[in-house]
């Protein structure tokens, strides 16, 4: 999804160059906005898989934080040192700092550009995962339903004091981001997925389809809606209820089985992390009039959309594999025994 959406964005900034004369090309739509709900679903997910994986076992703050960093921080500084060095290339726009390159690094979030983000623009979703990962340890020692309770409260007081207190800091304004509960609704997730409260049945079935369906029309069709409403009430309803149909529901869940999404999965991250890199390559050389495509708008999205997963999975295969199965038999954490 992120991918369809950042490619649509390639063409909305090249359109003139390919002579793209269609409105569709020339800004962003509902239709391609849509694709920014991955970093949604995404949340969730985290959220969900955190809670999910700690609920049941004795982990220390330092083990726990040990393997997020181990899971983020690697394949994230390989994917910003390549960005860095192109930077630096001839011809290139971009005017990066010592504090810039040093805070993008470290995840410290920080305006860039006009926006919190790193240079890496794409790993600024990365800066909510490690502040919910940071308060998450800070709380391990105790059962798992006391830490969901007190994070759904602090988040929820963050998020209103962001309402009323207006501060122009990079860190400000990620710890008082609506979308921290995103990570909570994962976690409750885990919560009913664990206890089995929750019995699944077709009217739940539908409810979740009418509002995941429901949502995305709104979405994708009213301006208004989308640009001016809060997150919680356009975004969150959509990735909740899409989520939930494929953790509660037996039948919806035989759709995303097997090897295919199985491999897509383990390599969703270096798809998002790389996906960017033929697309600032195709960038740059369309600028200069080289390699303009022969075909339509349609078939140009096609193949940016193949040419960015590609990307990734070729970084996944390459990069994150031998590198993640280097760092797993390295042991510099410790676990406490359950019991």
């Amino acid at each position: 999804m992120v991918v369809y959406y950042h490619a649509h964005g390639l063409l909305i900034k090249r359109h003139t160059e390919l002579g793209l004369t269609n409105e569709f090309w020339a800004r962003e739509h509902g239709l391609t906005k849509f694709g920014a709900l991955g970093v949604d679903i995404f949340f969730i997910i985290s959220g969900f898989i955190i809670f999910h994986s700690a609920w049941d076992k004795k982990i220390t703050a330092r083990s726990f934080l040990f393997l997020r960093v181990r899971r983020i921080y690697p394949l994230y500084w390989v994917a910003s040192i390549l960005f860095i060095a192109i930077t630096f290339l001839p011809g290139t726009s971009y005017s990066l700092s010592g504090l810039d390159i040093f805070a993008s690094l470290l995840l410290i979030p920080k305006y860039f550009n006009g926006d919190v983000k790193p240079v890496l623009e794409v790993g600024w979703s990365l800066y909510y995962e490690m502040f919910f990962y940071l308060l998450f340890s800070a709380l391990i020692w105790q059962a798992r339903e006391r830490i969901l309770v007190q994070m759904t409260g602090l988040f929820s007081l963050l998020i209103i004091a962001g309402n009323f207190v207006s501060i122009d800091f990079g860190i400000w304004k990620v710890i008082t981001n609506e979308r921290l509960l995103e990570f909570i609704a994962g976690g409750w997730a885990a919560y009913f997925y664990r206890n089995g409260s929750i019995r699944w049945n077709g009217y739940l079935r539908w409810c979740a389809i009418i509002v995941a369906v429901s949502g995305t029309i709104a979405f994708v069709l009213f301006d208004e809606w989308r640009e001016d409403y809060s997150a919680l009430i356009t975004r969150a309803p959509i990735a909740i209820a899409v989520f939930s149909c494929f953790l509660f529901d037996e039948k919806l869940k035989n759709y995303v089985g097997g090897r295919v999404t199985s491999f897509l999965g383990d390599a969703s991250y270096s798809i998002y992390l790389f996906h960017m890199f033929p697309f600032i390559i195709l960038s740059g050389m369309w600028k200069r009039g080289l390699g303009v495509p022969p075909f339509d708008g349609i078939a140009t999205w096609a193949v940016l959309i193949c040419v960015g997963a590609a990307a990734g999975i070729g970084a996944h295969l390459l990069i994150e594999r031998p590198m993640m199965s280097l760092l797993r038999g390295k042991q510099f954490y410790r676990t406490v025994p359950a019991g």
